[in-house]
């Protein structure tokens, strides 16, 4: 099935295990309530957490955040687990870098849950990810255990253990962190290195290690957070019902709406909300007095998008017939729609055979964008149907248990 797959981690205690620096150790004996954690908030406690990381080949980590007020969410703790002990390190007290060099050090393994959300904030505001990282999430999805697992779930089926929910709404800016913040803190990272080693040996025993592999080394690169246009107009309500043109201006506008709620630092609502974009692309307004009658947009948004959005509506109506999107519902029937059932079965078929849950191979909504893609007048995906078939994340093991038959779906 593909690459060979790496030898599984050797049994017993996880990797790193007894490796932690005696500088570390003593702050663990000094820890909040007399537990093996350290609590990070100066810069000696840092290096004493960097210089054991150094030494270890393995980490639990995770991250907890404030997403509303900020175009990325802004970071209030972060998580960590070795064999030996844990750290929380406080974001708000301390500088990020040297920890985060030292999580991107070849030869050091990051382990999280659902890790995109902790990964994506760290590239997003540091430029930076771990170097190698195992996603429990992902891991338990390839070894049979069912898609987008809780820690609480994965936890309970593999170990046979609870995991502490009660705090999961709360305040992470607040300082001090009570007690029970601590301990549910500690308890997103306290699994993870059993986890890490058990499902590591399931999915060798599945042969499908390296495919786990390529997967997670997806996570890592800046371009997987990415999201196009057109993924974001399916999010929308209504968005199937617009014409070509239509929808080439809701493209227009999304854009420049994450450009402006990037290059302001506040979340995409404040620049326009969803329904608003909507509304603007049907309606497509020339002036700032007919984008003012709307309705849609307040004073203030006016005032730092007003214009910005316009010139979007403009560039979009500029275009050629020829570069405008295939509707977004244009699937469902005629020829389309006869290569998407194609491509479901084709799908289906590869599941079986591979046993693995068919939208872990593929979405049915990549299986849409493909077909627009490759339906689409400029024959830009058909000139160059790896590149294209990449972009959509249909390349590597997918492509393999694919085969050829997708492009012949694809093509028509």
């Amino acid at each position: 099935m593909g690459c060979e797959p790496p030898p599984a981690a050797p049994s017993g205690a996880p990797a790193g295990a007894g490796r932690l620096t005696t500088a570390l150790r003593s702050c663990y004996r000094q820890a909040v309530d007399q537990a093996p954690v350290l609590w990070v908030d100066d810069a000696a406690a840092l290096a004493a957490l960097v210089a054991a990381l150094e030494q270890s080949e393995a980490v639990a980590f995770d991250t907890e955040f404030h997403p509303e007020q900020s175009y990325t969410p802004q970071l209030m703790l972060v998580q960590l687990r070795t064999p030996a002990g844990a750290a929380l390190v406080d974001p708000l007290a301390v500088e990020l870098q040297p920890l985060l060099e030292a999580l991107g050090r070849p030869g050091l393994t990051c382990i999280g849950h659902a890790a995109a959300a902790d990964v994506g904030i760290l590239l997003a505001r540091f430029g930076r990810a771990p170097a190698e990282l195992f996603d429990t999430q992902l891991a338990a999805a390839f070894a049979g255990h069912g898609l987008q697992l809780s820690l609480a779930e994965l936890s309970a089926r593999v170990l046979g253990r609870a995991v502490c929910k009660r705090e999961r709404f709360t305040d992470w800016s607040q300082r001090p962190l009570t007690a029970a913040q601590r301990r549910y803190a500690l308890g997103d990272v306290e699994p993870l290195l059993e986890l890490r080693e058990r499902l590591e040996r399931e999915l060798e025993r599945r042969g499908v290690l390296c495919w786990f592999r390529q997967d997670a080394a997806r996570l890592l690169q800046p371009q997987s957070y990415a999201r196009s246009p057109e993924q974001l107009a399916e999010r929308l309500r209504g968005a199937e019902r617009l014409s070509r043109r239509e929808l080439a201006q809701l493209y227009a506008l999304l854009e420049e709406r994450e450009r402006l709620a990037a290059a302001h630092g506040v979340p995409r609502r404040r620049i326009a909300a969803d329904r608003a974009l909507l509304v603007l692309a049907r309606r497509a307004p020339r002036t700032l007095d007919e984008l003012r009658a709307s309705g849609l947009l307040h004073e203030q948004q006016l005032a730092t998008a007003g214009q910005p959005l316009l010139a979007a509506l403009e560039r979009a109506r500029a275009l050629p017939a020829a570069q405008l999107p295939a509707p977004l519902d244009s699937c469902r029937e005629g020829e389309l729609g006869s290569r998407l059932g194609r491509l479901r079965a084709l799908l289906e078929r590869a599941a079986a055979r591979t046993g693995l849950p068919a939208p872990l191979i593929a979405s049915v909504g990549t299986l849409r964008r493909a077909l627009r893609a490759f339906a689409a007048p400029d024959g830009r995906a058909a000139a160059a149907p790896q590149q294209a078939l990449a972009q959509l994340g249909l390349d590597g093991w997918r492509a393999e248990v694919l085969g050829p038959e997708l492009l012949a779906a694809l093509r028509g």
